[in-house]
């Protein structure tokens, strides 16, 4: 009964300490950027190197930075939380006749090669689709005091920001309801890190990235 009471209170205050805050403000005189649950960024910890020069816009990524990136898990008033995904992203070919392309819709995938028929009718052109399988293999979690952070490195856009970019035929990945955004624009960023070639063209300046070091900037939650 003891232990049962314990866990009631420490959940209690777990929620009112940390569930409570929804936004991690930084200032500095000229401008204010804020932060919420969810929010993909990088972290860099004090006394360790900086590792996200080649994160320069939030819908592109590459191999190098993906396994540093975190997600903003709650927000506490002398602690932040972060967590990110273990996952494997892979893909296998699926061919259907452009006649037949409603039947993929329930299928994460991007179109490879068009194969067209000797008739030059289009509706039986040949699609062979690069199909993504999305296996989250597990969770990391990590509880950060805010004096231990050097900086943070993100875009002020949303994530879902990216999926106007995406284009060249890709569709949208089906990801396990309550994953959200943060591990559909990781999925996407290894897409584009690991197999697809296109230049994709950003017109959005705020999915650019930049680093806010926490000496220049004033960090308060809300």
């Amino acid at each position: 009964m003891k232990k049962l009471l314990f866990f009631v209170l420490f959940i209690s205050i777990y929620t009112f300490t940390v569930g409570q805050n929804t936004k991690l403000i930084l200032t500095n005189g000229l401008g204010k950027k804020v932060l919420k649950r969810g929010k993909i960024l990088g972290v860099t910890f004090k006394g360790e190197p900086y590792t996200y020069d080649n994160w320069r816009n939030l819908c592109k990524c590459n191999n190098d930075i993906l396994p540093r990136l975190w997600r903003i898990d709650s927000i506490g008033d002398t602690d932040i939380f972060l967590s990110r995904y273990i996952y494997k992203l892979s893909f296998y070919k699926d061919t259907v006749l452009r006649k037949n392309i409603k039947s993929m819709r329930d299928k994460s995938y991007y179109l490879d090669t068009i194969i067209h028929p000797a008739s030059g009718k289009r509706r039986f052109d040949k699609l062979v689709c690069s199909v993504a399988q999305l296996d989250i293999l597990g969770e990391d979690y990590q509880q950060v005091k805010y004096d231990e952070i050097e900086s943070f490195t993100f875009a002020t856009a949303s994530e879902g920001s990216c999926d106007k970019n995406l284009g060249h035929g890709f569709h949208y990945l089906n990801i396990p309801a309550g994953r959200g955004a943060a591990i559909i624009l990781l999925a996407y960023l290894t897409i584009y890190a690991t197999v697809v070639t296109t230049e994709i063209v950003v017109k959005d300046i705020k999915t650019q990235v930049h680093t806010y070091s926490l000496s220049d900037w004033r960090l308060w939650v809300k």
